[in-house]
Order: C-alpha cells, then sequence, then structure tokens
C-alpha cells in the first residue's frame, strides 16, 4: 500500500509540474481557488464556533488545524486540476520504462536463460550448437534461431511478454494496475509471424515482448486512466472532508464545553 500511495504521489507532483509548465494561467488559478476555498473554511470556523457559543474565540490549536486545511484545500485543489495531465505523464513513464527494460542485460540474461531451459525440456526445436546463455562471457549476446514450431512460438513470445511484465510491475506497480495489462497466446503467436514475414530470419526478442506488451497497455489506457483519475478525485476530496471532521468537531465540543465551565462557574457564585 505503501508503495502504491508513493507512486501516485510521484505521479501527482509530474503532473503539477506539467500543469505549471504547460498551463500557468491554469497552474495560478488552482492556487488562487484552493487559497480561497480554504480561506473560506477559516473563517467558517470562526462562523461554526460562534454557532455553539457566541462568545468563544478559536484556540491557537484550532487556528494551526485551520491553517493545516488551507493548505490539504491548496494541495487538493491543484492535485485534482493537475491530473488532466495523468495519461501523458503515464505514456512517458511506460515509454522510459520500456526503452529501459529493453537495455536492462540482467533482465535479457535472465529471459535468456528461462527461455532456453524451457525449450529444452519440450524438445521440439534442435538445441544442438546453441549454447547456455549461463555460459556466455562479458559481452557476448545469446540469440537463438528457431523452426517456425507454432508451440515454441508461444514459449517464445510467453517468456518475454511475462518476463517484461514482471519487470513492469515491480517498476510501476501502480501503473500495472490500473492498466493491467495482459497479452493473450494467440496475440503473441500473430506477432511473432508476422516479424517473421516481415524479416524472416531475424528472431524475436525482448524488445519484441516490450513493444507488444507496450501496445496492449495503451489500447485501453485513456479508458482507464479517465475511471482512476475520476476515482482519485473522488477519493481525495473524501479524504480532505475527513480530515476537516476533525477541527469542526474540536471546535464545537470546545465551544460546547466552554459553555458548561461558564454556566457552572455562575452557579456557584449564586
Amino acid at each position: 500500500m505503501l508503495t502504491l500511495l508513493s507512486e501516485f504521489y510521484k505521479l501527482a507532483i509530474n503532473c503539477i509540474g506539467i500543469l505549471r509548465s504547460d498551463d500557468p494561467k491554469l497552474f495560478i488559478g488552482s492556487i488562487l481557488a484552493g487559497l480561497t476555498f480554504g480561506a473560506l473554511l477559516w473563517w467558517g470556523a470562526h462562523v461554526w464556533a460562534r454557532l455553539w457559543n457566541k462568545k468563544y474565540s478559536l484556540s491557537p490549536v484550532h487556528h494551526v488545524l485551520a491553517a493545516l486545511v488551507l493548505l490539504l484545500a491548496l494541495g487538493y485543489t491543484l492535485t485534482a486540476v493537475s491530473l488532466k495531465y495523468a495519461a501523458s505523464t503515464v505514456e512517458t513513464k511506460v515509454r522510459i520504462w520500456q526503452e529501459a527494460s529493453n537495455l536492462d542485460a540482467d533482465l535479457k540474461n535472465r529471459l535468456s536463460a528461462q527461455l532456453y531451459d524451457e525449450i529444452v525440456a519440450r524438445g521440439t526445436e534442435n538445441m544442438a550448437g546453441i549454447p547456455d546463455p549461463r555460459a556466455l562471457g562479458p559481452g557476448e549476446s545469446w540469440s537463438f534461431t528457431y523452426q517456425n514450431h507454432t508451440e515454441t512460438q508461444a514459449v517464445i513470445g510467453d517468456v518475454y511478454t511475462k518476463g517484461a511484465l514482471e519487470h513492469f510491475e515491480k517498476a510501476h506497480p501502480l501503473l500495472a494496475l490500473i492498466l493491467s495489462p495482459s497479452v493473450p497466446p494467440e496475440l503473441i503467436v500473430g506477432d511473432i509471424q508476422t516479424k517473421s514475414r516481415a524479416n524472416p530470419g531475424e528472431p524475436y526478442q525482448l524488445n519484441d515482448g516490450t513493444r507488444l506488451l507496450v501496445d496492449q497497455m495503451f489500447l485501453k489506457m485513456s479508458d482507464q486512466i479517465w475511471r482512476v483519475v475520476t476515482t482519485a478525485r473522488v477519493t481525495l476530496f473524501v479524504l480532505f472532508l475527513l480530515f476537516l471532521s476533525i477541527p469542526v468537531v474540536l471546535i464545537a465540543v470546545a465551544a460546547y464545553l466552554d459553555i458548561r465551565v461558564h454556566t457552572v462557574t455562575k452557579l456557584l457564585n449564586v
């Protein structure tokens, strides 16, 4: 949960940064709207206290809480408005991940070894002369030319796309939850066959698996992001109201107790 919250925080900060640079007028307007909203709530705290006790004045603690509400109102307004850039921010993050994963030597070596073991275990390909990827020296790259067996194609695509997906889930758990990427086996085989026809003899590699995975993410990204942004805005507003209830309750209790204190004092004096 903390990891998801941390990633959402970073996403929101990125969106606010884009809002500030790409639409400074809206950025300033959001700040003014947040400050105005917070100031009205601060003023409302005084009115609320007077409804309970006309002679009661807010304590320093109440003023501190009201100031926090003002800051939260500012933060909520900026975040809610800036999330309009969530889709472009997510797309940028996915593209950066795609480039980084394609250059990740450890990921390539791990998936190559997994692919080698699975194909050897199935026995559908002639692996004579094809070295174990784990036996290669530094700087040597491993490639596997398959004989276009449908079963082998499915294994190759499955290893690379699942490996890429696991890597993405570890790097961006929140985005993986939002985009819910999945690649059906028949789509993998079709992609491999398309590449084989376009580039005969060129093997299917990790970068092909990441490309296919990213393409699937982007197919439904707009709808998914819109739903998540709407949910995030509502959730943040509910959390803001929950925090707002703290000073509201404390002020009401303090004002009411102040009435009782004065009432008891008068009775004792009598």
